[in-house]
C-alpha cells in the first residue's frame, strides 16, 4: 500500500472521446476535493510540441476545472507547489523520453512524494506507464540501448501497458515473464484508477491482468 494514496489515474491512450469516461471521473474528483485546478506536463513529447499539447488540454479542460497551467520546467517545482496547483496531468509521447527528462530535472521524487501524499495524478499512456515497475512494456524502449528500465514503481510493483488489444498479449505476457512481475493492460478507451489497495476498471474496454503464473 502507498501511505496516503487517493487515487492515480491511467489511462489507456486514446484521443479525447476514447477518454471521456476516466477524464470525467479526474475532474469529479478534482471538483470533489476543491483542488485549484490541473498542472500539464506535456515531456513525453519533443519541445516544438509543447505548446499544442497544451492548447489541445485546454480544449479538453477548460471551464470544467478551475486554473489550467502547462508544466514544461519542473526542475524548480516543489511538491508543495503540485498541492497548491491541485493535481497533475502527464501527457503521452515517448516514455523513455519523458523518464529521461523527470530525472535529469529531478522531478522523479518530487512527483512520487507528491503521490505519496496522496497527491491527484493522472497518467495517459506514457504519463501511465513511467508510474509503474517497468518502462519495457512501452513499444519504443526497444529503440533504446540503456540500462535501466524502471520506472517510479507506484502501483504496489505492477507494470502498465497502454494502447492494448488482445492480439498483443502474448507479447506483454512474455514481457512479464521477462520483468517478473505483473503487466495491466489497458485499452484505448479504458482506464484504471489505483487507490493505493484496489484497481477499478474505467470504461467498457478491455483492461487485462497479465502475468508469470
Amino acid at each position: 500500500m502507498i501511505n496516503g494514496l487517493e487515487k492515480v489515474f491511467l489511462a489507456g491512450g486514446g484521443n479525447e472521446v476514447d477518454s471521456k469516461a476516466i477524464d470525467d471521473r479526474f475532474v469529479q474528483v478534482i471538483n470533489e476535493k476543491c483542488l485549484n485546478g490541473i498542472g500539464y506536463i506535456p515531456l513525453a513529447q519533443n519541445s516544438e510540441k509543447h505548446q499544442s499539447g497544451f492548447d489541445w488540454f485546454r480544449t479538453t479542460f477548460s471551464g470544467r476545472v478551475g486554473k489550467i497551467e502547462m508544466l514544461d520546467v519542473v526542475s524548480r517545482i516543489t511538491v508543495g507547489d503540485l498541492h497548491n496547483i491541485g493535481s497533475v496531468y502527464i501527457g503521452g509521447g515517448d516514455t523513455i523520453r519523458l523518464m529521461t527528462r523527470l530525472r535529469e530535472q529531478g522531478f522523479d521524487a518530487v512527483l512520487s512524494q507528491f503521490i505519496r501524499e496522496g497527491g491527484l495524478v493522472y497518467g495517459g499512456s506514457a504519463g501511465a506507464i513511467i508510474l509503474g515497475k517497468s518502462l519495457l512494456t512501452a513499444p519504443e524502449s526497444s529503440n533504446y540501448n540503456i540500462d535501466d528500465f524502471s520506472g517510479l514503481n507506484l502501483l504496489s510493483g505492477y507494470s502498465i501497458a497502454c494502447h492494448y488489444s488482445q492480439e498483443y498479449r502474448d507479447r506483454y505476457v512474455e514481457i512479464a515473464k521477462r520483468i517478473n512481475g505483473s503487466i495491466i493492460a489497458i485499452s484505448e478507451k479504458s482506464g484504471v484508477l489505483f487507490d493505493g489497495n484496489e484497481f477499478e476498471i474505467i470504461g467498457d474496454k478491455i483492461v487485462d491482468l497479465l502475468d508469470v503464473n
